[in-house]
């Protein structure tokens, strides 16, 4: 499966050098997993985040008073490219309760 993720423009109000608006671009990504369920009772799959390896758009975002700066976290991620697996076994229980002398028995 293929996902583009898509995030419009905008304007910062963080502008670099102090003065007016900085416009931070759209920022597009792709992303790409795939599973396997030939095994019995097992899910195996991987992925790929942000298979272009795509830059997040430059912003002012934080500053010099954050941790980042030149991104802004709540719009794209600084990662870069970042792949995974997983795996998953579908495990059934059976449980059978068996109940004697109903619950008078419990206050003798």
């Amino acid at each position: 499966m293929l996902v583009q993720n898509y995030q419009g423009s905008y304007l910062d109000s963080q502008a670099i050098g102090g003065t007016g608006n900085n416009h931070v671009s759209e920022y597009y990504t792709y992303d790409t997993n795939i599973s396997y369920t030939g095994f019995k009772s097992w899910r195996l799959s991987v992925g790929v985040l942000n298979l272009a390896n795509q830059d997040p758009p430059f912003t002012g975002a934080g500053g010099s008073f954050f941790f980042q700066s030149g991104y802004d976290p709540s719009y794209a991620s600084p990662l870069g490219r970042f792949m995974y697996g997983t795996g998953a076994l579908q495990v059934q229980v059976k449980t059978r309760f068996i109940r004697k002398g109903g619950f008078g028995s419990l206050f003798c």
